[in-house]
């Protein structure tokens, strides 16, 4: 009872403030948020978002529009690119699981806003900035499909095995993990690839960014952890279909059926993707930069 008395006269005090047009209805949220979160007997500054946007900029980043994130064309530009060769990536745990940029660390050796004043100039403004945030789906998108990599060997930058093994450290008690080298080494095979090109990227949800607020940071895009590859119910069935491998088996109705020994080759593929991927974005040539 004695909390509720201090919310309704802490409401009372902040709607006072406004009508006096001492403070913004987007304080006045802030500072309720804070009052009720107090009474729950939390730490108020858990809760508040870290980093420095305006209340209009993080509505936005929470809930964009689809043509914000589907636009009807997008050309990748040099500055696109800069900001995919320093993206970091992580596991998205929902569902099947997926590739995405790290919610809490997106870019390595610098942050969001700081890459962005870097990309768009420091007097761009929020407006332009959470515009161009909302383009990186497209981006990454038009980013594995345009760029080329070559079956090989190639060293990760990026990350660091401990980030890799608190992802997928799972992973290590198959025959062979992952196939990732303390060094940072992985093999990319030409099956790889070709489910990197297929990877459907998204706007984040609103989980991963609320924990991005929450360290100072703006999440960024994530492969679809629902249907990675394709719009079928088993994603495995969309890998069986880019990597063309032979009907071996059907359901009673003649469906195509995935088989057990095709089932763990498409696992063992899917969570290679999280070093596979960050190889890609770092190493993979695209014509823009040759362009330069």
């Amino acid at each position: 009872m004695f909390e509720r008395l201090k919310l309704f006269l802490e409401a009372m005090r902040q709607t006072r403030a406004l009508r006096q047009g001492r403070i913004s209805e987007a304080e006045m949220a802030d500072a309720m948020t804070r009052k009720v979160v107090e009474l729950a007997g939390e730490d108020p500054d858990r809760w508040m978002p870290k980093i420095d946007l305006s209340q209009s900029a993080l509505e936005a980043l929470y809930d964009p529009s689809t043509d914000a994130l589907y636009p009807e064309s997008f050309t990748l530009g040099p500055d696109d690119v800069r900001l995919i060769r320093r993206m970091r990536l992580g596991w998205n745990g929902t569902e099947t699981g997926a590739v995405q940029q790290d919610p809490k660390r997106p870019f390595a050796g610098a942050g969001t806003l700081d890459l962005l004043a870097e990309a768009l100039g420091p007097e761009a403004g929020e407006e332009a900035n959470v515009a161009f945030l909302h383009q990186r789906p497209a981006a990454l998108r038009a980013f594995c499909h345009s760029a080329a990599l070559d079956p090989g060997r190639y060293r990760i930058g990026n990350l660091d095995y401990v980030a890799v093994e608190a992802e997928l450290g799972w992973t290590r008690d198959w025959p062979d993990g992952i196939g990732l080298t303390p060094e940072m080494e992985i093999e990319v095979t030409a099956d790889d690839i070709a489910l990197v090109r297929n990877a459907q990227w998204q706007w984040p949800d609103e989980d991963d960014m609320h924990r991005a607020f929450e360290a100072g940071e703006v999440a960024g895009p994530t492969v679809d952890p629902k249907r990675p590859y394709g719009d079928m119910s088993f994603f495995d069935l969309d890998v069986h279909r880019i990597l063309g491998w032979p009907v071996e088996a059907r359901t009673e109705e003649g469906y195509v059926e995935v088989t057990d020994a095709q089932s763990d080759e498409v696992a063992r593929l899917h969570f290679r993707q999280l070093c596979v991927m960050q190889a890609f974005l770092e190493q993979a040539r695209h014509p823009v930069e040759a362009a330069q």
